[in-house]
């Protein structure tokens, strides 16, 4: 059976979980409508959900429609939860994008239609609320066509808008029955009003020829020459099936976007659009051929707090039993926030796990305890008889300056260090980050696909399936499952902050342990901690608010947040070296390390090191000791010279020394932020703001108004029409300025504001860099 993977996707309050509820009870899934309104919803679980009316985590339910199964995934409105969005968008066949009839388009709307398009989401419109006074048709087609995409057909037109009796009349071909719908399903009086049509949707029927005001719109959109020809040659005996080919071939590529009315709360429409869901938008097929693949977009907890992982496969079939190993994956991160998820492959895909490897947290491999110290003073004792020593893989001491000839295995990406030596260079796109090893394993515990409202246990998940996977003891969201391809965030990163402490002093420990927990299951929740400060990554309040409540509901900690304030980073400013070298002053460790920090487009770390200088008694690998190496360096840029995370950096490691058998992982983990803090004071860094493209529609009589107020709160005008005013603006001033804008255009203006990018942040002293003095200046402003 194939599926169809379909998001809901909306501006907040637009009645995207309404028409979900709508939807499953069509398809058979609840025997009522649920309400948000009644909090009886069936996708809005949440405690909190039900409280604020509003959807914060996404959530998955199915149901067949015809001889394809939907798994409808409802996602967050508010663009506090942006990041559930995110999330949802990467496993999606196709989407519906809910307006609102009386709101028309909104900020929302505008972000969400702009990244479905360039992720080449296939996307019907739904105009919702048709029944609430004020709803709109041709105006509000207007605004879609102009705020959203040019790219749209409508495939209905309403009858007694803005009234409880509010329906609509299907557009599209010319039949004995005037309405028939694209299942070629009708209502009385050939309108399909509240409670929706008789019979439920199908395929498209090929019978009849299509209404000419249709297929001039079609054609006009399209450009497709045959149907042209044929409505040339006859307007008015322009095959359907023909239309209906077009029609299906440019939804599916994303290119067109259908547009249908109804309302979410009456039915009315909603049977023409259960009916174009298989019939105008690609599915899976249901098959268990082909290699292994699949992502991790959800990550919850079961009843014990142990891990389960919401998994959506695009091709193959994952077990129950199945092995497989854990491995760093491919992940280009953001500017200001590099994640780090991984790639899970079977055993038996060739990617066995390493006997042995580092603990991530503590360093030391299998959490031995620290050595005695006896062992410590004999290594440096026996430094000196080091070098005269020959290396288990060159046969040469290590004081020797040959290198070995270079060789693949030993330079994955081609990379040669100066005079000639045989260097270990970083892909740059390899960054793992957030500690986590290499190596390890799993075994698959347990399979629950999603059918109906739950998860039912099965043997194996195939392509197309959505499913909970229980195992997956270090699963986090964005883990790419076998082959399935990985790429960086499609929206921008928080830029804001605030600093949490537990109202009781005494859960201080636990307080942290939770929030890491947290931060650990999700990449875009980033815990900050300068000394015994706290604090969190946010897309707004409403998020702080719900990040509260889980720490209350799920961890029993009782916590309160300081003011927000706007998220700033550091970059290099030039060129810095620093090291030390094993046995000598101002070196605690048993290791030698040598790094250069340099501007550097994100955070990559490169190690140019002869062979012989990678301690392969530690690490059993070059390529686990660069990966370890990679994650010593990113913790430790996530606090730089002035307090904020050192992004846009390229670090690299231009020497290393150990002792064998003494040294261990722990003395490079340690000696990182030491040699690494030393270069980063010696390149000197610089300290950015974020800063917001803004988007303003005013009153024309209130322009120049408008224009003189955004200069007070540091805006650069770039355009300005009539109406619209287009520039940049700080970040930290987006909010006072929305507060302004109502007052300024008599209520009428519309801001909207996207992340752009970070610039240099006027320097005055050192001290008013920091975090606590950038928070203070922005109350004052």
């Amino acid at each position: 059976m194939p599926f169809l993977n379909l998001g809901v996707v909306a501006h907040v309050d637009a009645g995207k979980t309404s028409l979900t509820e709508r939807l499953l009870h069509a398809g058979g899934v609840t025997d009522h409508v649920g309400s948000v309104d009644a909090g009886d919803t069936q996708t809005d679980s949440l405690d909190l959900e039900r409280r604020r009316g509003i959807t914060i985590k996404t959530a998955v339910a199915s149901f067949p429609l015809g001889d394809v199964t939907v798994n409808l995934i409802d996602t967050p409105g508010h663009p506090d939860f942006i990041a559930e969005v995110e999330r949802a968008l990467r496993i999606l066949d196709g989407a519906v994008l809910v307006v609102s009839a009386v709101e028309g388009v909104q900020a929302q709307t505008r972000i969400l239609m702009r990244t479905l398009r360039r992720l080449g989401v296939p996307t019907l419109i739904f105009i919702n609320k048709i029944d609430r006074p004020g709803a709109r048709e041709q105006s509000l087609l207007r605004d879609l066509a102009t705020r959203l995409t040019p790219d749209i057909i409508p495939m209905s037109t309403l009858l007694a808008a803005g009234t409880p009796n509010a329906s609509i009349r299907p557009l599209g071909r010319t039949t004995d029955q005037a309405s028939a719908t694209l299942a070629g399903t009708t209502s009385p009086a050939g309108t399909h009003g509240p409670g929706g049509a008789a019979g439920a949707a199908g395929a498209i029927t090929p019978a009849g020829v299509a209404d000419a005001a249709f297929i001039a719109r079609l054609v006009d959109i399209s450009g497709d020459s045959q149907v042209l020809s044929d409505w040339v040659r006859d307007e008015r005996s322009v095959p359907y099936d023909r239309v209906r080919d077009v029609l299906t071939a440019r939804t599916r590529a994303g290119l067109l976007h259908p547009v249908f009315f109804g309302s979410a709360v009456t039915g009315a429409g909603i049977d023409e659009l259960m009916a174009a869901l298989p019939a105008l938008l690609p599915t899976t097929p249901g098959s268990a051929d082909g290699p292994l693949s699949g992502t991790i977009f959800k990550v919850d907890r079961d009843d014990h707090g142990r891990r389960v992982a919401y998994v959506r496969m695009f091709s193959g079939a994952l077990n129950i039993r199945d092995r497989i190993p854990v491995g760093t994956a491919d992940q280009s991160g953001t500017t200001a926030y590099p994640t780090s998820a991984h790639r899970i492959t079977r055993e038996s895909d060739g990617q066995a796990a390493l006997a042995a490897t580092p603990n991530p947290v503590t360093g030391r491999e299998n959490d031995d305890p620290a050595r005695p110290a006896k062992e410590v003073h004999d290594a440096i004792a026996g430094q000196a008889a080091l070098a005269s020593t020959p290396n288990p893989v060159t046969g040469r001491g290590s004081g020797d300056q040959a290198t070995i000839a270079a060789k693949p295995s030993h330079t994955p990406s081609g990379g040669r260090g100066s005079g000639g030596q045989a260097t270990i260079a970083a892909n740059p796109s390899h960054t793992p980050s957030g500690g986590r090893g290499c190596g390890g394993h799993a075994v698959i515990t347990g399979i629950e696909a999603i059918e109906g409202g739950a998860g039912v246990r099965r043997r194996a998940l195939v392509a197309g399936q959505i499913g909970k996977v229980h195992g997956l003891r270090e699963a986090r969201i964005g883990d790419a499952i076998g082959d399935a391809p990985m790429s960086g965030q499609i929206f921008a990163p928080p830029t804001l902050e605030s600093v949490v402490k537990p109202r009781n002093p005494a859960d201080g420990r636990r307080l942290h342990v939770a929030l890491s927990e947290l931060a650990g299951q999700d990449p875009l929740i980033n815990l900050r901690q300068r000394g015994a400060e706290l604090s969190v990554s946010l897309y707004g309040e409403v998020q702080k608010e719900v990040i509260g409540a889980t720490l209350v509901e799920a961890y029993g900690i009782e916590v309160v947040f300081e003011e927000t304030r706007t998220i700033h980073i550091e970059r290099p400013a030039g060129v810095g070296c620093a090291g030390r070298t094993l046995g000598k002053e101002g070196n605690p460790t048993l290791a030698t390390l040598d790094l250069r920090v340099e501007p550097g487009p994100g955070v990559t770390f490169a190690l140019e090191v002869p062979v012989e200088q990678v301690p392969i008694h530690v690490f059993k690998a070059v390529e686990l000791f660069r990966e370890s190496l990679t994650a010593y360096v990113e913790e430790s840029l996530t606090q730089g010279l002035l307090g904020w995370r050192v992004t846009d950096v390229r670090v690299t490691a231009t020497r290393t020394g150990f002792v064998s058998p003494a040294t261990r992982a722990a003395d490079f983990r340690k000696l990182v932020p030491i040699v690494l803090r030393e270069a980063l004071e010696r390149a000197g860094t610089v300290v950015c703001e974020p800063i917001s493209r803004f988007r303003l529609e005013v009153p024309e009589s209130t322009l120049g108004a408008v224009l003189a107020a955004l200069g007070r709160y540091g805006a650069v005008p770039e355009s300005s029409a009539a109406s619209l005013v287009e520039g940049l603006v700080p970040t930290a001033r987006v909010r006072a300025l929305e507060q302004a804008i109502p007052g300024l255009t008599h209520g009428e203006g519309v801001l909207e504001t996207t992340f752009e990018r970070y610039d240099p942040r006027p320097r005055t002293s050192a001290a008013s860099q920091s975090p606590s003095e950038i928070a203070s200046a922005e109350r004052e402003a």
